[in-house]
């Protein structure tokens, strides 16, 4: 039997701090990056990418997705597009496998792992800049995974092959900090020179969220547990991706494997659970991994994983993805603030961003993932 899993801060069934078998943590991290690459963007080596210029390429890029993967009857019942947006691309920068923050009201901030690169955008799709390249000095990246505004105007990079944070402060020099001990996935500046850390160490699980003060180097707090079954801990580790938005004063957040956005305030203090009837429920095996055969460990990829919390004009957007045989397709909710929920369909493009009423989804007529629309909520919806 499969069990549904909701995860609640506050079960004491929850894995406690050294439960989880160290190999399993240390064995979990060398699959991390790979796997998220692969999820977190369509594009392949730009090499292989058709060239526009021609009818022909540019009847293959406008290809439309299997329709296992976009069900867009589902999309125009609660969507409609409002324009189309290219992002410029250069021999410096190419859109690869997006990951996507909001850097401001016109700016989208576009780390690049593969290219070991942040592009930073306008809402136009020009480029305006690019940050870094790959390599171990100041400024350069092996495997940046977020990029985002600081307080005081500037951008600083998690960098999760290299371990480390680099600052970028507006009109001066890059600076590096090590990462903490943590598995670094992301960081945001929540003020008064303490920074939100996603990621985790052996020392702090089963903690995901980590309050880390830059003047101190040291981690003040740690908070949203990982909360599975035990029979499910295989999973659990090698399922990493932490979705976290903040704003003003809240820090919205989810794990990969919750069917729940948890809200807390800047001192990691919980405000409140919101849960989220997910179109396709995340559902774990209850068959311990180390007495599973290959092919049960094989239908874990399968399993649907939130990816994406976004705060929206109205309430919260929350995207989840499963991986199927023919690809990777993307589900999404909308919800108001107290988590009911206003409109809900599976199979829709991938959500890159939200700014304001305007949602950055994924073309889903093209293979180029420089390809976007930008999509507004129907008039009565």
């Amino acid at each position: 039997m499969n069990q549904t899993v909701h995860a609640d801060c506050s079960d004491s069934r929850a894995l406690g701090v050294g439960s989880v078998p160290t190999r399993l943590l240390r064995q979990a991290v060398s699959a991390i990056a790979l796997a998220l690459v692969l999820a977190c963007g369509r594009g392949g080596d730009p090499a292989d990418r058709p060239q526009t210029g021609s009818s022909e390429t540019e009847d293959a890029a406008r290809s439309v997705a299997e329709p296992e993967l976009v069900d867009m009857e589902a999309f125009e019942s609660g969507f409609e597009i409002a324009r189309r947006l290219e992002l410029e691309e250069t021999d410096r920068a190419m859109v690869v496998s997006p990951m996507v923050e909001v850097g401001g009201p016109d700016r989208l901030f576009v780390a690049e792992p593969k290219e070991s690169q942040v592009n930073i955008y306008d809402t136009d799709g020009s480029l305006v800049r690019v940050i870094g390249r790959r390599g171990d000095g100041p400024g350069e990246f092996r495997m940046p995974f977020t990029a985002r505004p600081t307080l005081d105007g500037g951008i600083v990079v998690a960098d999760f092959e290299a371990s480390r944070m680099t600052f970028f402060p507006e009109g001066g020099d890059a600076v590096t900090v090590q990462s903490p001990g943590l598995i670094l996935l992301g960081v945001s500046d929540i003020g008064g020179g303490r920074y939100l850390i996603e990621g985790r160490s052996e020392e702090l699980w089963p903690a995901q969220l980590h309050i880390w003060n830059r003047g101190t180097d040291t981690i003040e707090r740690s908070f949203l547990p990982v909360v599975v079954p035990e029979a499910a801990l295989g999973e659990a580790i090698t399922f990493i991706s932490i979705s976290v938005h903040v704003e003003a004063d809240t820090i919205w957040a989810a794990w990969a494997l919750s069917d729940t956005v948890y809200s807390f305030d800047l001192n990691g203090e919980l405000l409140n659970k919101l849960p989220v009837a997910l179109p396709a429920p995340i559902v774990l095996p209850t068959t311990p991994y180390e007495r599973r055969s290959e092919a049960e460990k094989k239908e874990v990829e399968g399993i649907t994983q939130v990816v994406g919390v976004f705060a929206t004009d109205s309430g919260l957007a929350v995207q989840s993805l499963r991986k199927l045989t023919a690809g990777t397709t993307h589900d999404l909710v909308l919800m108001d603030r107290q988590g009911s929920v206003v409109w809900s369909a599976a199979r829709t493009p991938e959500l890159h961003a939200v700014i304001g009423a305007d949602f950055y989804f994924a073309d889903p007529f093209t293979i180029l993932p420089n390809r976007w629309v930008v999509a507004r909520r129907k008039a009565g919806e």
